[in-house]
């Protein structure tokens, strides 16, 4: 995984994307062939994104949905929020109370699930 600058016009068209499909946030998924052609898979519009922040601390992610939110806009001001970054959370109480919550909750591997339709 690493981070690249999107060759223009995409950027645009991915923005026109999500325009005609009312979102304001979505995670899109594409891969970039050696040659640096981009191609699109697909747009999440609840997609997740804090594991390439995990990956690339560089990219403040966790910090520019937090802006976002904060906001209530999509033309937020990045350098105006506070600085909260993923590695933040996972050294915090609330990931710690978090992690001893989900082992509490997770059923054992002998328990077996069932949903009917």
């Amino acid at each position: 995984m690493e981070s690249i600058e999107l060759p223009q016009p995409l950027p645009d068209q991915l923005r026109a994307v999500m325009q005609r499909l009312g979102l304001m946030f979505a995670c899109i998924d594409l891969v970039v062939d050696h040659a640096g052609d981009a191609f699109f898979l697909e747009v999440n519009q609840a997609g997740q994104f804090l594991f390439v922040e995990e990956r690339l601390p560089e990219l403040p992610l966790l910090r520019a949905m937090a802006a976002m939110l904060l906001s209530g806009r999509s033309d937020y001001a990045l350098h105006d929020s506070v600085e909260v970054g993923f590695a933040d959370y996972l050294r915090s109480e609330a990931c710690r109370e978090h992690d001893d919550y989900a082992r509490s909750v997770q059923p054992s591997s002998n328990t077996l699930h069932s949903i009917e339709a």
